[in-house]
């Protein structure tokens, strides 16, 4: 048999060293880690410390703080009072990245009827417990404020959401979003007035993760992409068996045209979930989550 001339068998040889070096990894690299933590009672203030010492460690820098809305007695949204001081000193103190989500967790608390039956009353005292909330941040803002979460009955208000959206990015330089189901973005009639989709994730059944993520994730981003806004994923939702390998979905498959801003392991306790071992959110019992975590970190984009 005749040898290939030097030089071809070099560019040859090239030719197949750099096909091999295509990324293996399926991953949308460079997205942005960060963890949640929800406060429901002036004790949760004691996690606030021990949460962001331990994402320290981790080397993330950046929280999402979910605070509840309620109904008043008159059926009026109401921001919980919580004591957010030592929050704001400690989040500075740690140089931690700051988001801020009004949520709940049944839609019951805060439409006690289904509906809203005076959407000028309920939006203007919404825009008025924001604005009020958003004045105590003042001395560390959050970088960007989720205004809701799958809030079907206020999402039947289109108009006065534009308007709640319009007063708010006047009087104030966060990115606000509204946090929605994956599978319900095209269903939002107000995404126009918003600077960034927030999603929430349906929890995956195992065993079904990386078919859910191929079918998901792209038309999610490219539904973004239309819209001209960023995905900041919101919770996550990592519950269950094989954590790593639901969160490597959760980055799985997004369009390049779609910008990811991050995404957040979320839980619906006061105690993040890299510390929790005791609930379905936890993951401190989890070594594989936390090298993978930091094996994602340290790529390169």
């Amino acid at each position: 048999m005749k040898m290939l001339h030097p030089i071809l068998g070099c560019v040859l040889g090239a030719s197949l060293l750099l096909l091999g070096c295509g990324s293996p990894h399926l991953e949308r690299p460079g997205i942005p880690l960060a963890w949640g933590m929800r406060m429901e009672s002036p004790a949760d203030e004691a996690e606030i410390n021990a949460n962001l010492a331990k994402m320290r460690d981790l080397v993330t820098r950046q929280i999402v703080l979910e605070l509840p809305v309620e109904a008043d007695s008159a059926g009026l949204p109401r921001i919980k009072a919580l004591p957010l001081g030592s929050f704001v000193t400690l989040a500075r103190q740690y140089k931690i990245r700051f988001n801020l989500a009004l949520t709940t967790l049944r839609p019951q608390d805060l439409f006690p009827r289904g509906e809203i039956a005076d959407p000028n009353a309920w939006f203007d005292r919404y825009t008025d417990e924001v604005d009020s909330l958003l004045q105590v941040l003042a001395g560390y803002p959050p970088e960007r404020v989720i205004l809701g979460n799958d809030w079907r009955p206020a999402e039947a208000h289109p108009n006065h959401f534009r308007t709640l959206l319009k007063d708010l990015r006047t009087d104030y330089r966060n990115r606000f979003a509204y946090g929605a189901r994956v599978d319900r973005l095209e269903e939002i009639p107000f995404w126009a007035a918003c600077q960034e989709i927030a999603i929430d994730y349906t929890p995956t059944a195992a065993g079904d993760l990386k078919a859910t993520s191929r079918k998901i994730n792209p038309r999610a981003g490219e539904f973004a992409a239309g819209q001209r806004l960023p995905i900041f994923i919101f919770r996550a939702n990592i519950i269950g068996p094989e954590p790593a390998l639901q969160l490597k979905n959760r980055l799985r498959f997004w369009p390049e045209r779609t910008p990811m801003s991050g995404i957040c392991i979320n839980t619906i306790y006061p105690t993040i979930a890299a510390r929790d071992s005791v609930t379905y959110y936890g993951l401190a019992q989890e070594p594989e989550f936390f090298e993978f975590m930091e094996e994602y970190r340290l790529r390169t984009p």
